[in-house]
């Protein structure tokens, strides 16, 4: 089958199996935020997928020293995640600090980047009104507390409106954070990845995994979820897709 995404994507999907688990909606996750983040200078991660080359000392040099010129704003660079470095062309996202965090939640702006003078750019006129928005889930045994940490793997944060085929899916705090918590566990065993966007699909929800770094460069797994007659949600057959761009 072909799916699309905003950018155009055209994905096939190749269905393996699993087995399936259901979880139940955890407490509340709007609780009241967390203390004051602590500051951190900004970090520098790379895209594990493409093996971009690492930033040449002076680039990285100016990079941080023009973060932290910025550092005193309520939301301010957090860390940038090189997703291509070679052969003169720059591609990146930046994270800034989350404008909203609760021990279960936290959501921010991200700038998707495509070249070295507009990363600089963004750093120096912060997230703008047509900035992307992102989400990030802690794991239920490791809360966010009040200093950031640059995440890894699967908990990479993911920009809700991310979707293919279907509009992407409207869930509240409560019903994403439980949405994730009973796909994670599933996309790990499998090596799907962080979670990369949500959408409905008719009565269901369909969970996406892995990585896009732009037109036909990109890929991961799939999980369709559905609500329970009681509450909380469950696989709807535990079966587990592939999807390519």
């Amino acid at each position: 089958m072909a799916l699309m995404n905003r950018r155009g994507l055209l994905l096939s999907c190749i269905l393996i199996l699993t087995g399936g688990c259901a979880v139940q909606s955890p407490r509340s996750t709007t609780q009241p935020a967390a203390a004051p983040l602590a500051i951190v200078p900004l970090e520098i991660r790379y895209d594990p997928s493409l093996h971009p080359d690492e930033l040449a000392p002076r680039d990285k040099e100016e990079l941080l020293n023009l973060a932290s010129e910025h550092a005193d704003r309520k939301v301010r660079p957090w860390f940038v995640y090189v997703r291509y470095n070679k052969n003169g062309i720059f591609a990146a996202n930046l994270y800034f600090t989350p404008d909203s965090i609760s021990p279960r939640i936290g959501k921010g702006f991200c700038a998707h980047v495509e070249g070295w003078s507009d990363l600089l750019a963004i750093i120096r006129e912060g997230p703008g009104q047509q900035t992307p928005r992102y989400t990030q889930v802690s794991r239920p045994e490791a809360l966010f507390g009040n200093r950031l940490e640059v995440p890894l793997g699967d908990l990479m944060p993911f920009e809700p409106e991310n979707h293919f085929a279907n509009k992407p899916a409207e869930l509240g705090d409560d019903e994403l954070v439980a949405v994730v918590d009973l796909v994670r566990p599933v996309f790990a065993r499998e090596g799907g990845g962080a979670i990369f966007g949500i959408e409905t699909k008719g009565l269901e929800i369909r969970v996406f995994s892995g990585t896009s770094q732009g037109p036909l460069s990109g890929g991961g797994r799939y999980l369709d979820v559905k609500r329970k007659g009681g509450g909380g949600f469950e696989l709807v057959d535990g079966v587990v897709g592939k999807w390519r761009s």
